[in-house]
């Protein structure tokens, strides 16, 4: 790939991702910080609960959160199975 198309995407993609850290608020960038920070060091999937036990928030915000991030591409997708029988999403 020509270096001028490559560093083109990469500015946009910097742009993109500036102008998604700007609309989250402390606590929407606090649940992101927290899911990728353990995205690094455990290999057992991250669930909602876990997510909402650790930072003292409740269950359903953290889905709510977690549903807008990945609206905003700033997060990931999961699987059709990533919903538990209790209906908990798992990342």
């Amino acid at each position: 790939m020509p270096p001028v198309l490559s560093e083109k995407g990469a500015k946009r993609d910097e742009k993109g991702a500036k102008a998604n850290a700007d609309i989250l608020s402390r606590e929407e960038r606090r649940v992101q910080h927290f899911i990728v920070m353990k995205m690094a060091v455990v290999k057992d999937p991250i669930t909602a609960e876990l997510v909402a036990y650790e930072l003292g928030m409740p269950n359903d915000r953290v889905l709510e959160i977690i549903d807008k991030l990945e609206n905003l591409k700033t997060l990931w997708t999961y699987s059709d199975e990533s919903h538990c029988s209790s209906g908990q999403k798992r990342m």
